[in-house]
């Protein structure tokens, strides 16, 4: 292969790659519109939220109530269900899919929400979305393999959740949540760099309009729709104003 050609596989390659990012931003940012949407019709009926999430436990202090968290763990068996059936089911399956669970994510991130006024949610909603969109950037900009990087950080989200539910509840601190939310935010920074750069390489080139393509980058959206929501709550556990 010539000199030239080499240049122009090159570049149809790069091509290739950019507009199927894109396509993994337009599927994320849809499954993001839909968990905003429903986020913030609750929030415009709080007293259904409150009576349907949150109970007073003994000593006065406030919890998540039985409902949440059966809701909870639906979720996650839904985030299980989609990869497991992405092979077997239709690209506008997986789509619905990817929907449900935004829709979904969008319920239980209500009562969370309510906490903090409208306006902080909204001001870090926008730095997340600086942040992510930096930081996913530079993933699929940089030459440097961040294998490394995720496997650190992958490793550091268990250590995180441990974290978390230790301080919900048995602590109770609101220096350790602070804490544990700077860690987050670092943490689900360096994954949005690994999966971003993971996403690029795993393309399959040449695979472009396909129902395969669409797979991949509906699987790309999930996995970077997380990162983002992660990378929002601890943020906003930092940054957000808490109603009075």
């Amino acid at each position: 292969m010539s000199t030239e050609s080499a240049v122009k596989t090159y570049a149809s390659a790069e091509e290739e790659s950019k507009a199927f990012i894109w396509k993994v931003y337009g599927y994320m940012s849809l499954a993001l519109a839909v968990t905003g949407a429903i986020s913030w019709y609750l929030l415009e009926n709080p007293l259904w939220v409150i009576k349907t999430f949150y109970v007073i436990k003994p000593g006065g202090r406030i919890g998540m109530s039985m409902t949440y968290w059966v809701l909870l763990l639906a979720e996650l068996g839904m985030v299980f269900a989609f990869v497991l059936a992405l092979k077997k089911v239709r690209a506008v399956t997986a789509g619905a899919m990817l929907l449900a669970y935004a829709a979904m994510n969008g319920l239980t991130l209500s009562p969370l929400l309510l906490l903090y006024t409208k306006t902080s949610i909204a001001s870090t909603f926008f730095i997340s979305g600086g942040m992510f969109a930096s930081f996913s950037a530079f993933g699929f900009i940089t030459k440097k393999d961040l294998s490394s990087v995720g496997a650190v950080c992958g490793m550091m989200v268990w250590g995180l959740i441990i974290a978390i539910f230790v301080n919900y509840f048995w602590l109770h601190s609101t220096q350790m949540q602070l804490v544990v939310s700077c860690i987050g935010v670092v943490i689900f920074a360096g994954l949005t760099m690994y999966d971003t750069q993971k996403i690029k390489q795993l393309n399959v080139l040449g695979n472009a309009g396909t129902e395969e393509d669409t797979k991949e980058a509906l699987n790309g959206a999930l996995t970077l729709y997380l990162d983002f929501i992660n990378m929002f709550l601890f943020l906003l556990r930092i940054l957000g104003s808490r109603r009075s």
